[in-house]
């Protein structure tokens, strides 16, 4: 009976490890499309744009955890999971210009896409995340105030 459970739990795990590996390739194989269709853009050209004042949607997918953490100033918050259900009642206009960042720049690049094929015109992704924002120094925003991050 205990080699029996020991098969049984090996076999377990080895269909677990194959699907993970399965899925893994799948994200790969979706994040490789889209970054074919979606321009990136980096943190230093959107914080520019945003100090000369350009008018720029930036909307952030992260879990609201994350978010609590820090954002960039001015940016909305809409969970990944809601993002397809709410951004229309948010933004109207489909010629607005998005940037969409998330955590390290995946899911925000899947996100991206997913906006352009709903019709959204101008969409962006920001080039490694928050991740890639704090590292470079730009302000975040908490609930406490603005802030310069200390990277």
């Amino acid at each position: 009976m205990n080699k029996r459970m020991s098969r049984v739990a090996l076999l377990t795990l080895l269909l677990t490890l194959a699907l993970s590996l399965s899925a893994s390739a799948a994200l790969a194989d979706l994040q490789a499309e889209a970054k074919s269709k979606v321009q990136n853009i980096t943190p230093m050209e959107l914080n520019m744009r945003l100090e000369m004042g350009e008018e720029i949607f930036i909307l952030d997918i992260r879990n609201y955890d994350e978010w609590l953490s820090g954002h960039i100033p001015g940016a909305t918050h809409v969970h990944r999971d809601l993002m397809e259900m709410r951004i229309e009642s948010l933004v109207p206009d489909y010629d607005t210009e998005f940037v969409v960042n998330c955590k390290s720049g995946g899911r925000s690049l899947l996100a991206a896409e997913q906006l352009m094929r709903m019709g959204y015109k101008n969409v962006l992704n920001l080039e490694g995340g928050m991740l890639a924002w704090i590292k470079s120094g730009y302000p975040i925003q908490t609930d406490l105030g603005t802030f310069v991050s200390a990277e």
